[in-house]
């Protein structure tokens, strides 16, 4: 075996092969990290990286931080979600919509212009949003339902969009818009699929949708449709229909995953998927007879604990953890076990 040795970031350690130690570094509130906790990480057009927590918002330049919050014009210190449209940046947070002005500063104006429901007197707590065809209008997942926000006569505004009967609760959680334009929406006991006439389906137990929360949905580089959940990792049939069974592959710790919790999935830019669980990183391939296989990235000191993922315009990993934000450099940043070099983690 290769021999390694841990790198201590912080009072984060990371064990990495010594014959290909990645460059790694964990940001924190000590380096002016607005929270240590992250909610969310996305890069922009500009190529900055935003990290979105519960005490605002920091943008990361490659060198310091810029931190934004209610003292900026925010609306809530809350901030769940970070959206690009042909409009610019905006910030789902718990009282609403907000649209970045980055330049506003300058010229004495408002950085931030806050959108709520009925002109802004009701505020939904927005939990997270993708953008529609046209790249202005959003689809958003509230405490209160699933919404269309775009453009109207008075500026932007909320409109609420009817969930399948079987809806109890209303708060939904990850959205993902497909190829047709429907978007599948996370709630609580299932998974909706919402077309853009607004016709709804519902995928519940007896669907095969796993029980307890639903963290995350995203999509492989052919477009296949994959749910976190605490369960496992489930690919959703290309056909689904109600009634019947809809997933058509599952990993948990049965067969490869190092937690059943799947906490965020990200496409990366070069087509790989990587799954985030309670106790470390995967990533989903494809073999040659085009089946899914996962590769597993170790964490045997279980200290990264992923929660959220991104990755920057240089294609850096970035990992949202309890500790703060850690990037990763290398491509080889962790070594897969079962890599054919045999290259492991040594403790």
């Amino acid at each position: 075996m290769n021999a390694g040795r841990a790198i201590f970031v912080g009072s984060l350690a990371v064990w990495v092969v010594g014959a290909a130690t990645p460059a790694m570094r964990l940001y924190s509130t000590a380096d002016a990290l607005v929270r240590n906790s992250i909610n969310r990480i996305f890069s922009d057009s500009r190529g900055f990286l935003w990290f979105a927590t519960s005490e605002g918002i920091s943008r990361f330049d490659g060198l310091t931080f810029r931190n934004y919050g209610v003292r900026d014009g925010l609306p809530d210190r809350d901030v769940t979600d970070v959206i690009e449209t042909k409009d610019g940046l905006w910030f789902a947070t718990a009282a609403g919509l907000s649209l970045f002005h980055p330049d506003a500063s300058a010229r004495g104006g408002s950085l931030f212009t806050n959108y709520g429901l009925n002109g802004g007197a009701n505020l939904p707590h927005v939990n997270r949003c993708v953008v529609q065809k046209d790249g202005r209008s959003m689809w958003c997942a509230t405490a209160r339902g699933l919404f269309r926000f775009g453009p109207s006569q008075s500026g932007f505004s909320f409109s609420a969009v009817p969930l399948p009967p079987q809806v109890s609760e209303p708060d939904t959680g990850a959205l993902y818009l497909d190829r047709s334009g429907s978007v599948w929406v996370l709630l609580n006991g299932g998974l909706a699929r919402v077309s853009p006439s607004g016709a709804t389906q519902w995928f519940g137990s007896a669907e095969g949708v796993p029980p307890g929360r639903l963290p995350c949905l995203a999509a492989d580089r052919n477009g296949r449709l994959w749910l976190g959940s605490e369960q496992g990792l489930y690919r959703i049939a290309a056909n689904a229909v109600p009634g019947q069974r809809i997933a058509e592959r599952v990993f948990s710790r049965e067969n490869g995953l190092t937690s059943n919790l799947v906490n965020d999935l990200l496409l990366r830019r070069d087509g790989e998927l990587v799954v985030a669980t309670g106790r470390g990183l995967h990533v989903l391939t494809e073999t040659k007879g085009g089946e899914a296989a996962l590769s597993t990235y170790d964490d045997p000191g279980q200290l990264i604990l992923p929660a959220t993922i991104g990755e920057d315009s240089a294609g850096s990993l970035w990992l949202g953890t309890f500790r703060g934000a850690l990037r990763i450099d290398a491509r080889d940043s962790f070594c897969p076990s079962e890599a054919a070099t045999g290259c492991t983690w040594e403790m």
